[in-house]
């Protein structure tokens, strides 16, 4: 499992802050491979973390990272004591809270679904996942349809390791992820040969975007920020990024 070091997060936190009057723009960062991780050095990394580290460039803001699993990340930006998140989707409860940017950056993800290796037990329909124990992680967002089916078993898990922990131990029957996401936690030594990718795949909806807290003091950067995105859209500078994971 990676893990930060407090220290140095910290310390992100209180030189940024130290640049400008008030708090800086924060991001709220769930590490979230391969886009968001962090690096050897233990400092946020990823296609994901470059994007919003060059958002806030192009308007000339300074940037700190708040660490959080994604669920305390939406509680922090509902109350907007952080103002950004990206690889968070869209969806109704979080409009509330929520502005997410225009342009998208990136067109939806999928979803893939995991077995325990040897299930006998087929998943390549919708229907199929009826009956059955489907780990979820606590706060996040799928697909529509997925999301609000009443049928649908779900056992809460605070991140994706734990929801392929219980996998593996036999405790729920399917794991749903992100696609890369699932590759990368699933190639992970203790999950290597013991869990299994299923035919069927969900995919998103709603594009890729940025999102920025309502309650943010920064909010009324948000027409700056858009031109910043877009620009970077334009430009290229998105999918130079994202193509680093997802080519």
């Amino acid at each position: 499992m990676i893990r930060t070091r407090p220290l140095l997060w910290g310390m992100l936190l209180l030189a940024a802050g130290a640049q400008a009057e008030g708090r800086p723009l924060t991001l709220a960062y769930n590490v979230f491979p391969p886009w968001k991780v962090v690096n050897a050095a233990g400092e946020p990394a990823g296609p994901y973390t470059e994007i919003v580290r060059e958002l806030a460039r192009r308007v000339k803001q300074p940037l700190a990272f708040l660490p959080c699993p994604i669920a305390r990340c939406l509680a922090e930006v509902a109350e907007g004591r952080a103002d950004l998140v990206i690889g968070i989707q869209n969806a109704p409860d979080r409009a509330a809270y929520l502005d997410f940017l225009e342009p998208p950056f990136a067109a939806p993800t999928r979803n893939a679904l995991y077995l325990k290796t040897g299930t006998r037990t087929p998943l390549t329909r919708y229907e199929d996942l009826y009956g059955k124990r489907v780990a979820v992680t606590h706060g996040a967002r799928y697909t529509p349809e997925f999301d609000s089916d009443p049928h649908i078993q779900r056992d809460l898990s605070p991140n994706i390791v734990g929801s392929f922990n219980k996998l593996s131990a036999g405790r729920v029957d399917v794991v749903i992820v992100n696609e890369l996401h699932g590759e990368a936690v699933s190639a992970r030594p203790e999950f290597a040969g013991r869990v299994v990718r299923a035919p069927l795949e969900l995919s998103a909806v709603e594009p890729r975007k940025v999102g920025l807290a309502k309650r943010s003091p920064y909010h009324a950067l948000k027409p700056r920020l858009e031109a910043a995105l877009a620009s970077m859209v334009r430009d290229g500078t998105v999918n130079r990024l994202l193509a680093r994971v997802e080519d």
